[in-house]
């Protein structure tokens, strides 16, 4: 069964912040004997139509997204579709084929094979062949396209779910009263049920008692059902079957079997792929969220739009990665229930956690890497800690690499990135973050200077629990000059919780840390105060500066200025870490 509330269609070309599907690792190469010889078999990660997808358009074309690079020959006489006519493929990228067809019929379903000849670069076939079906539109009637259990089935649980697989998606309202679930057809004995539609054309019947031991159960969908939306289609005749019951009741909560990547490997192949994970029976997706990840996982998810596919009649779900992964980032999933078809819950946390091999960057830099921040911003009066005023704004900023090594980011009040209203310059070193300067004609507090006199260190580089000290000045002509102390510390390495998103939204060894920068103006012959700057920083692996926590206090203006700041990638639109996306 395919995932339930989809978040959106599949991106087979999958672009983003993480890098091109196309990229594979150099174990995949054979002729390079000082290389480790690949012998990972691979595996399709992705499909377009989804298994069991309804509606489907008379020409769309077929797409198939395997876990690595794959050998292009291998395809030959490898690729079915039935029916179909007119088939042929070609290869978008060496991860992704994409298949034509003459022209389908309505009302038809769709089988597709793709077989275990197909092969990787290094000569890895897959470890058997791959079928999936779904069903093209049909503009005349609702059909039954599948149910669970299937007619004829026999020693069904007793408590089992029904569900029930149409053409198009249900008129909900029109299921009362056109649905009957009976063990005596001409008895008419009816068993109450409640009913949902848990995904477009998917509706489950939950029987309200116990299904009768050994009894043949019928299921009767009248023509009075609908279909969803203003065509209102019904179905040309009743739709009847009916399977049998055993003795038994399932009692028993379905359980994770497997996982691949295997949970707490710590050095899981920028390569791998895909991720999936296995129960001991079929699982209700509608069941199966998600109740806490860590922010980069999650974004590697968004910004690549995918979801998950169920195969192995619900017992599988896999989700295709982008390649490579970024070196050195966490993947943490906690679900805290989920359960079977027959409403067994299991309620003991699975916590999923592994690292991608290699060293994570924490001070990410790509010539073009766009961010969204959300503020909340408030200002008040030196010894009162209520504020006088608040606020909270949207910004966006862009990195913007030199010739000379260092990089700009460029900040801006919308996303459509074209007026810079303040930019600051950086430089990493091998042993500093350092800050070079700014230019801000915003504020009336700071100076509007391009340089400073020399770079200011701001973050040992790599990041580690410590102390340093800096300072610089700051020569600006017209205004005189400036001069920024700064003490640092790195206290600490920790798991962080976003704020406001109630613990789902977690950033993974993510590390704190605290600056102080006292900032004077030269006044012949002291230097006298101008503001004192307190910053809490969070930075996490492959994400860089996600939090800022920011407090400033101005003594000639006896007033003091509080912001607080998240930083995320953009990926297209605004989005909220207070009110994320969900998993299916």
């Amino acid at each position: 069964m395919q995932s339930l509330d989809k978040l959106r269609s599949l991106t087979f070309v999958l672009i983003g912040l993480v890098g091109a599907i196309g990229a594979c690792s150099s174990d995949d190469s054979p002729s390079d004997p000082g290389e480790p010889t690949d012998t990972t078999r691979p595996v399709v990660v992705d499909v377009t139509p989804d298994p069991g997808e309804i509606g489907v358009a008379l020409t769309d074309s077929v797409h198939v997204v395997f876990s690595e690079a794959m050998d292009p020959a291998s395809a030959s006489g490898q690729i079915s579709m039935t029916p179909g006519s007119g088939v042929g493929y070609a290869w978008y990228t060496s991860r992704h084929l994409a298949i034509g067809h003459a022209a389908w019929s309505e009302g038809e379903e769709i089988t597709v094979t793709v077989g275990a000849g197909l092969a990787d670069e290094a000569g890895n076939t897959l470890a058997a062949a791959y079928t999936f079906s779904f069903y093209t539109v049909n503009t005349t009637e609702l059909v039954v396209l599948e149910t669970t259990p299937a007619g004829g089935t026999t020693g069904v649980n007793r408590d089992t779910s029904i569900i029930l697989r149409f053409s198009a998606g249900v008129n909900t309202s029109t299921i009362p009263g056109n649905i009957t679930i009976t063990d005596n057809p001409l008895l008419a004995t009816d068993f109450a049920f409640n009913a949902n539609e848990i995904e477009t054309g998917v509706v489950l019947l939950d029987p309200v008692d116990t299904l009768p031991a050994s009894s043949p159960i019928t299921v009767t969908v009248g023509t009075g059902v609908q279909s969803d939306g203003p065509s209102g289609l019904s179905l040309a005749e009743p739709y009847v079957f009916t399977f049998t019951t055993g003795v038994d009741l399932d009692t028993t909560p379905p359980t994770v079997v497997s996982v691949d990547p295997v949970n707490g490997n710590q050095s899981v192949p920028a390569n791998q792929g895909y991720f999936s994970m296995t129960f001991s029976e079929p699982v209700n997706p509608d069941s199966l969220e998600p109740t806490r990840w860590n922010l980069a996982f999650l974004f590697l998810i968004e910004a690549n739009d995918v979801s998950p596919i169920w195969s192995d009649g619900g017992r599988t779900f896999t989700i295709p990665l982008p390649s490579p992964l970024p070196a050195g980032m966490p993947i943490s999933i906690v679900f805290d229930e989920f359960a079977d078809l027959a409403g067994n819950v299991q309620t003991t946390d699975y916590v999923y956690e592994v690292k991608i091999a290699g060293t994570a960057d924490y001070v990410p830099v790509a010539d073009g890497q766009r961010f969204a921040m959300e503020t909340s911003y408030e200002e008040g009066t030196i010894g009162d800690p209520d504020p006088t005023y608040s606020d909270g704004y949207d910004s966006y900023a862009e990195i913007d690499t030199q010739l000379d090594g260092s990089y700009r980011v460029n900040q801006y009040d919308s996303p459509d990135f074209l007026t810079v209203r303040r930019w600051e310059a950086y430089r990493k070193t091998a042993s500093f973050l350092q800050w070079l300067g700014f230019e801000d004609n915003t504020s009336p507090n700071t100076p509007d200077k391009e340089d400073f006199d020399s770079p200011l260190d701001i973050l040992p580089l790599p990041i580690a629990v410590g102390t340093w000290t800096d300072q610089t000045t700051v020569s600006i002509s017209g205004e005189g000059s400036y001069r920024a102390t700064l003490a640092g510390q790195v206290v600490e390495k920790l798991d962080y919780d976003i704020p406001g998103s109630d613990g789902y939204v977690f950033v993974k060894d993510a590390w704190r840390v605290v600056r102080v920068m006292d900032v004077e103006i030269f006044d012949d012959p002291d230097w006298v105060p101008a503001f004192v700057q307190r910053d809490t920083l969070i930075y996490g692996p492959t994400l860089g500066d996600v939090i800022t926590s920011q407090y400033s206090e101005y003594e000639a203006e006896n007033s003091w200025e509080r912001q607080f700041t998240i930083r995320f990638p953009y990926i297209g639109m605004t989005k909220s870490l207070r009110h994320p996306t969900g998993w299916r």
